[in-house]
């Protein structure tokens, strides 16, 4: 078994002030009221004046941290309890960050789009209200700017301050067990099982544990008291059910039992569907998009910007972080730069938006809205090439082609089979795109209709664009790097071997992020063989057409 270090452990050194928690919430608390981290020392004196554990030589500290609204509205309210007027109108008199101002400085971090303020906003607003949430809102800001280590300081915090809340408990499992952190995992575990603390999370996190760890049996065997109507009918244990899913059936792939592990991703994809989306929808915009008459347009002088398209799970994230590792290049995964050009386009029809001089001008400022969403999301402004990567927007081959008449475009071919399959068993969040992978049927009819409108436009010949296969990127990294960077116009740099680490530090936008994380190391995935009962369906059929077109096998 690996050992963790003795800096590992240093991360969850925090989860040592549980221990106090047996002697009662009281004693609990106010062992925390000096600690070492302000968020800990103002929820703990929340806690306390909250639970009306309050004595006399308390009252020169509540005074002083009266400058945390959160405390002075109850030190406030406590004083005037005990008729202390002269301490309730210092208390009162006390300035304090107002919750008004904190809100606007995390909209302006957010229209900055720096993460890290808003994680910093999210936590003054913990400050001033002593609501839990903002420390869950800023544990998420901070996996967005940073990955997970970030996020793990605020869960730790929550869980402090909230030492018996079976959410803040799974949500710390899950940062680790997502991260794939095993010693930090079992190290939290141990904590739990000697603490007697949230019993219930143990058999989820062993079985975690076990899985980073490869032991598939063992993985199965902490899983199988925890059937559906078992985990459903415990209040907290329900809403850790999509994940126990969803390990339970990755595990059943790994050990060989197909059918199995394919029954439990159908009943995992009913279950997550969200009746808020009407997948249809997406095939309705694309269509709306499609039919949109742009006139010829002056020539676009972004000769810097390329697009990474091809389908979800094709291998564009191993790509996209193997790029974005090269100085010269900066990649963008999934942002909404694509969505300010259409939504200025029909915005202007509606009346929502000043109208342009012509339908020229419309068109020529819907590319430059496309260009400013990009350009505001900027970090390396040395970076001389600019990558956005949005897979779905093939779909729109017919809208992008004429509105971008010379852009250039990476491609990314993986077997039809695979990238259907693993659409389907991933837990995507839900929008009008992902609804339309709740079942095979529909992963299916998606990816048909998607490379019909791609090459209703483009060939495999065509020069705009570099198709790049997921195998050939795996198997021979080095010389498919090489014929990428050529295509963007960048000379070969070393920096582009080190990309898994670099990964490492980055949030995990997608699923894929997990396995880039592992490097090369992985090799090529391929599942489709064990699940031929799946393609060997009359449903199944328009995949064929496009195996046969990249020449893939079907059997």
């Amino acid at each position: 078994m690996t050992v963790a270090t003795e800096h590992e452990f240093d991360i969850l050194r925090p989860l040592t002030r549980l221990s106090a928690i047996t002697a009662g919430a009281p004693a609990y608390y106010r062992g925390l009221i000096e600690d070492a981290d302000e968020y800990v020392r103002v929820g703990a004196r929340i806690q306390l004046l909250s639970m009306d554990s309050v004595v006399i030589d308390d009252w020169p500290a509540i005074v002083s941290q009266c400058c945390y609204a959160s405390i002075r509205a109850l030190a406030v309210e406590h004083f005037e309890k005990i008729f202390e007027h002269g301490l309730a109108r210092r208390a009162a008199e006390t300035v304090a960050p107002q919750s008004d101002d904190i809100r606007r400085s995390g909209m302006l971090a957010r229209l900055d789009l720096d993460q890290e303020a808003v994680a910093r906003t999210e936590g003054q607003m913990y400050l001033a209200t002593g609501n839990a949430k903002y420390l869950i809102a800023a544990a998420e800001a901070s996996e967005a700017a940073e990955g997970w280590r970030k996020a793990l300081p605020w869960l730790l915090r929550h869980l402090t301050l909230s030492p018996l809340d079976s959410a803040a408990a799974g949500m710390l499992l899950l940062n680790l067990a997502h991260a794939r952190e095993g010693n930090l995992l079992e190290d939290y575990l141990l904590t739990l099982e000697r603490l007697d603390l949230h019993a219930h999370l143990l058999p989820f996190g062993r079985a975690y544990l076990a899985s980073i760890r490869k032991d598939n049996e063992a993985c199965l065997k902490e899983l199988a008291p925890l059937t559906d109507r078992a985990v459903a009918a415990t209040a907290n244990l329900a809403p850790l059910l999509q994940w126990l899913k969803s390990l339970r059936a990755e595990t059943l792939d790994r050990l060989g039992q197909y059918q199995d592990s394919h029954n439990e991703y159908v009943v995992l994809n009913s279950l997550n569907r969200d009746s808020k989306f009407n997948p249809a929808e997406f095939y309705a915009h694309v269509e709306a998009r499609s039919a949109v008459r742009i006139p010829p347009l002056p020539e676009d002088p972004r000769k810097d910007v390329f697009q990474m398209l091809g389908f979800p799970r094709s291998g564009t994230t191993l790509l996209e972080n193997a790029l974005n590792a090269h100085p010269g290049i900066e990649t963008f995964e999934e942002i909404p730069s694509h969505e300010a050009a259409v939504s200025y386009i029909f915005r202007v029809p509606r009346r929502q938006t000043p109208p342009p001089a012509s339908p020229v001008e419309l068109f020529v400022e819907a590319r430059q809205r496309y260009y400013q969403e990009l350009d505001r999301r900027r970090r390396n402004h040395l970076a001389r090439v600019l990558v956005d990567k949005l897979p779905m927007q093939s779909a729109d081959a017919r809208f992008i082609a004429r509105l971008f008449p010379e852009r250039r475009y990476i491609f990314s071919i993986r077997h039809p089979f695979d990238v259907v399959l693993s659409c389907f068993r991933q837990q995507f969040a839900p929008n009008l795109t992902m609804e339309n992978f709740r079942t095979i049927a529909d992963s299916v009819r998606l990816y048909d209709f998607t490379m019909s409108e791609w090459f209703g436009v483009f060939t495999l010949d065509s020069p705009q664009v570099l198709y790049v296969r997921y195998e050939d990127l795996v198997t021979e990294f080095e010389p498919t790097i090489r014929r990428t960077l050529g295509f963007l116009g960048l000379p070969w740099d070393d920096a582009v071997l080190e990309f898994a680490a670099r990964a490492e530090q980055r949030s995990a936008k997608t699923p894929s992020y997990q396995k880039v994380r592992q490097g090369l190391s992985i090799g090529v995935q391929t599942y489709w063989r064990n699940y031929g009962f799946v393609f060997q369906t009359p449903e199944a059929e328009p995949l064929h057409k496009w195996a046969r077109f990249f020449g893939y096998p079907t059997s």
